[in-house]
Order: structure tokens, then C-alpha cells, then sequence
């Protein structure tokens, strides 16, 4: 009743595709959004999925209408089994199992493109689906999006606005932070771009003792101030 195909099927169709590395970054991106929206409106109600496997995420054409290249749509929930011994009403486990798996369907997606260990690794300190989300997303910012080689040109400008995004992600908590700061500074080794990620670093934290309002302006204010500041501090210790 669903359209399309498995993940399984998708990404060894892709791998095989000449138009490889033209869709990558939509490819992993888009289904690694829908991947998230399904996950963690589960978890929020209080249940688990308790199987996400290549198989349990169908992809198809995305809408048009929204520029999106793919779609994806979670389909057979554990505990919706008529086998026994897959059922598991123990739904804190079953959660807890759905961080592990969306960090391995992730890798799955990573799998060819240049930064595929470091975020693995990034992705294995995450506790939770919404940790899961935000490290994922930053890593496909903080390389301009997963693809198989590495953009051409990295500014002091780029580096500022991930400093900035990292602010904001540390005020949400989590284990994951200090992997999201070790993870932006291997890609910057790696690009051999360490100074003008420290250029960035320093010009932030002069404008931040110079500045009251920078931070203000700078990063999206779902909090009061002084607790994006107090992140500020933290960050630049």
C-alpha cells in the first residue's frame, strides 16, 4: 500500500546510480529528516518502535512542490507483530533500542561519503533521537553537506555561524556537546582550516566581551539571554 521501495533497496540503487554524488546531499538529508519527524513523534507520545531496520523505512519520490528529491515513511511497528517473540511491551527499552538503530540507518546513508567515521563517532554519543537530530544536522552543516568529497572553499564566516549554532544546541543539554565541538574541529583539521576556525573562535569571543547584543542577534532566541550568554561562557572556557 506504500509506494516505493526499502532503504535497503534505495541505497544499493543509489550506490550503483551515476547521479551518485549530484544527489547525495538531498538523498541523505531528506530521508534523514523524515527519519527524525517519525522517530520522535513516537518517542514524544511514549512508545517505541522496537525495529527500524533498512527494510522498516520505505523511500520514494519526494514532493515536488516542496523542491524535495525523497521521501521516507516508517512502516512496521515492533509491537504491532503477531510473533511472540518479537513482542516487547517494555517501552523504555524499546526506545532505547531506536537510538541505536536510527545512529546505524545513518551510518547507512554516511556510508561512501568522505566524513563517515567522524560523525559515527559523533552520532555514538548521543542518548537520545533528539540528540541524534541535532548532532546529524550540525554535521551536515558544519561540511556543508554529507557528499562524497569536500567543498572547495571553507571562510571564517562559515565557522562563525556553526560557533553560533553550537551556542544554541548547548543550551538544549546532553552528553553529545562536547563530541559536537570535537567533531567541528577534526573537520577543520582535516580540511587543514584549523586557523580560520580559531579566527573565528577569537573574533566571536571578543565580540562577546565587547558586545551585550551580539549574541542577541546571533542566535535564535527560544531562551532568555543570560542563558544563551552562560552558553557563551561555557563554550569559551
Amino acid at each position: 500500500m506504500i509506494p516505493g521501495q526499502n532503504l535497503e533497496e534505495a541505497v544499493d540503487r543509489f550506490r550503483k546510480s551515476k547521479y551518485r554524488e549530484k544527489l547525495c546531499e538531498a538523498f541523505v538529508g531528506e530521508i534523514a529528516k523524515d527519519l527524525f519527524v517519525a522517530v520522535r513523534a513516537c518517542h514524544d507520545a511514549g512508545y517505541g518502535h522496537g525495529d527500524l531496520s533498512e527494510r522498516n523505512v520505505m523511500i520514494s519520490e519526494g514532493n515536488s512542490a516542496e523542491k524535495r528529491k525523497f521521501s521516507a515513511v516508517l512502516i512496521d511497528f515492533d509491537n504491532a507483530s503477531y510473533k511472540p517473540e518479537l513482542l516487547d511491551l517494555d517501552e523504555q527499552k524499546l526506545i532505547e533500542k531506536d537510538v541505536r538503530s536510527v545512529s546505524r540507518l545513518l551510518g547507512l546513508l554516511t556510508f561512501e561519503t568522505r566524513w563517515h567515521e567522524n560523525i559515527q563517532d559523533l552520532l555514538r554519543s548521543c542518548s537520545s533521537v533528539r540528540e541524534l537530530q541535532e548532532a546529524f544536522q550540525f554535521a551536515l552543516r558544519v561540511t556543508k553537506g554529507i557528499r562524497p568529497h569536500a567543498p572547495s572553499e571553507y571562510n571564517e564566516s562559515h565557522w562563525s555561524e556553526r560557533l553560533q549554532e553550537h551556542l544554541a544546541i548547548m543550551l538544549a543539554g546532553g552528553r553529545h556537546l562536547e563530541a559536537i565541538g570535537l567533531f567541528m574541529n577534526q573537520i577543520a583539521q582535516e580540511l587543514d582550516v584549523t586557523n580560520t576556525l580559531a579566527s573565528a573562535r577569537s573574533t566571536m569571543e571578543h565580540r562577546i566581551r565587547t558586545d551585550r547584543n551580539y549574541l542577541k542577534g546571533s542566535v535564535s532566541m527560544h531562551v532568555i539571554y543570560e542563558d544563551v550568554e552562560e552558553a557563551a561562557r561555557r563554550l569559551l572556557k
